[in-house]
């Protein structure tokens, strides 16, 4: 009754729009559009999905994905509800349409798994529970069920709970079967780093693929359990994968010796030598120069091939041995794949014959040389050979007859600095701060002196370049006086050497001279640092803690700061 007043108001309102129309104007009713019909295969539906998530129209991909779950590519739509879920932080509501799945498919692996995955959150323990027992309660023989649950929980942040879940999988079943990845995996972020290694060992016997997974669980191990946990790893029976994982890992921590090791005793063949060449690679790049040449010629004894005696050669040349370096060259040369190696197995001989003092017998096999780029390359070795045997002048009259420029000659540019002549060095080792022998500490003295001699400063890096670090020292010390404009580098260089070889009585008198000829300085930094490094392996804490005090307070921009920080907390008991 209460609308009836209300009527006429309507009604006029009607009326007046009626008179707004315009004359002979008749209006239509317009019809609903038509309904499109035309089916849509499951296929188009799949692409429209990942159409709209990868443009993150996730409500859009949501509703594809649940149409799929009406078609035979239901398990693609319930996956790709997972995805899409989990981005909008939805993830738990996969697991009404992972039931609808299970209820007419009960033994379906993928919506078992979705439904585990979703509910790997703490406060869905029960729930994970109940979602395991359904699912061995069909797979009771399956690791899959077990397996899953503890890979969810792990990458949920809970180890403890995933821990829990592989151990008891591993009683239900009766055994690891299936599980060792898993409970490795569970173990090494566990910090259980042996129980780890033996996980991964079982594994790798039938998934050698694991390999650099396990070498990534376990790269962390702590350096006093490292051997132990190697030796879990390669304990009887070791699998081939076992004893590469091994290798990587030693490899890692610096142990390139131990590496080795670890891989030289693989079974002879073809597979082995690709490892043993990948792996002299990876170590002469580690700085084991010695180590990369044993693997090469292990390499060589399984396949012969004059490429790869020479990788051998550079190695052992690298590692200071001349002779053997020249047996791998000869030893190229009666390869039937020498193509291409000529100009290097060249160079390669003139170095050898260089170092094993052959110098004559280097000096003919330049000139028998009738390829001009062979035959320089084989030059610039003669005088670098002639150069670390002392003969600066023949080095000199080598290059100059030669025609090698320090600009474009690394040998050139090397043999200009040890027979002391900085101006032209300068001009030369601009561009090989990344050579063999890293030209980065010459260029840092040459960046501090505006000397263009400096006789006793060659010495000293030739005596670097030869290996005898005593002279290097020693030479480095006396340069000082010669280029006072960079005695502290040169003063610097002798400590470093001094203190490589332990010898703290030469080291100290030197770091002394550098604080007190410029207490704000880099090198007077690095000086305190290593003094109180030195003071601290003996054992005198006043002396050490001195020094790191008066680092921070005099230079606290400096770089070392860091350093000095730790090793102050070190001292007072606080960081093992």
């Amino acid at each position: 009754m209460a609308l009836l007043p209300v009527l006429p108001l309507l009604l006029a309102g009607a009326a007046g729009l009626e008179a707004q129309r315009p004359a002979g104007r008749v209006v239509t009713p317009r019809a609903p559009a038509a309904r499109d019909t035309t089916p849509v295969s499951p296929e188009l539906m799949l692409t429209r999905a990942f159409e709209h998530e990868d443009a993150g129209r996730l409500d859009s991909a949501v509703a594809w994905y649940r149409r799929l779950l009406r078609t035979p590519e239901r398990l693609q739509g319930l996956l790709g509800l997972e995805r899409a879920y989990a981005v909008q932080g939805r993830r738990r509501e996969v697991v009404a349409w992972a039931d609808t799945v299970l209820a007419e498919a009960p033994r379906d692996r993928t919506a078992h798994a979705v439904r585990v995955r979703a509910l790997a959150a703490p406060e869905d323990r029960a729930a994970l529970r109940a979602a395991l027992d359904a699912w061995t309660a069909v797979s009771p023989r399956d690791a899959d069920p077990w397996r899953e649950a503890a890979r969810a929980l792990l990458d949920a942040g809970q180890p403890a709970a995933a821990d829990s879940v592989a151990e008891a999988g591993v009683l239900a079943l009766g055994a690891t079967r299936g599980m060792a990845a898993e409970l490795g995996q569970v173990r090494a972020r566990l910090g259980r780093w042996e129980a780890a290694a033996q996980a991964f060992r079982e594994a790798l016997q039938q998934q050698d693929w694991l390999q650099e997974s396990v070498v990534y669980a376990l790269r962390a191990t702590p350096a006093d359990r490292r051997a132990t946990t190697v030796g879990a790893l390669l304990a009887p029976p070791t699998a081939p994968a076992s004893r590469k994982a091994a290798s990587a890992l030693r490899l890692g921590w610096g142990d390139a010796a131990g590496a080795w090791d670890a891989i030289r005793l693989l079974p002879r063949g073809d597979s082995t030598a690709a490892a043993w060449r990948a792996f002299a690679e990876v170590a002469r790049r580690a700085g084991a120069p010695k180590v990369a040449a044993e693997a090469w010629v292990s390499a060589l004894e399984v396949r012969p091939s004059a490429p790869v005696a020479l990788d051998a050669a550079e190695a052992a040349l690298e590692a200071r041995d001349a002779a053997l370096a020249l047996d791998l060259v000869e030893l190229a040369g009666r390869q039937a794949d020498t193509a291409g190696t000529g100009v290097r197995a060249a160079v390669l001989r003139t170095r050898a014959l260089a170092a094993t003092g052959r110098l004559a017998e280097a000096a003919r096999t330049v000139a028998s040389l009738e390829d001009r780029l062979a035959r320089r390359r084989a030059a610039a070795a003669l005088a670098e050979g002639q150069a670390m045997a002392g003969q600066l002048a023949a080095a000199a009259a080598t290059a100059d007859a030669e025609g090698l420029e320090v600009e474009d000659d690394p040998a050139a540019a090397w043999v200009a600095l040890w027979r002391g002549d900085l101006a032209t060095a300068r001009r030369g080792l601009a561009a090989l701060a990344d050579g063999p022998r890293s030209a980065a500490r010459a260029m840092a003295l040459l960046a501090r002196t505006r000397a263009e001699r400096a006789p006793l400063t060659g010495q000293a890096f030739l005596a670097l370049a030869r290996g005898d670090t005593v002279a290097a020292m020693l030479a480095f010390s006396r340069a000082a006086a010669e280029v006072p404009d960079a005695a502290a580098l040169l003063r610097l260089e002798a400590a470093r050497l001094a203190d490589a070889r332990r010898d703290v009585a030469a080291a100290m008198p030197l770091w002394a001279a550098i604080i007190e000829a410029d207490v704000a300085s880099p090198e007077a930094a690095e000086a305190r640092l290593a003094r109180a490094r030195a003071a601290l392996r003996r054992g005198e804490g006043t002396a050490a803690r001195a020094d790191l005090e008066a680092l921070l307070l005099e230079q606290p921009q400096s770089a070392l700061v860091p350093q000095a920080r730790r090793e102050l907390e070190r001292l007072a008991g606080r960081v093992p």
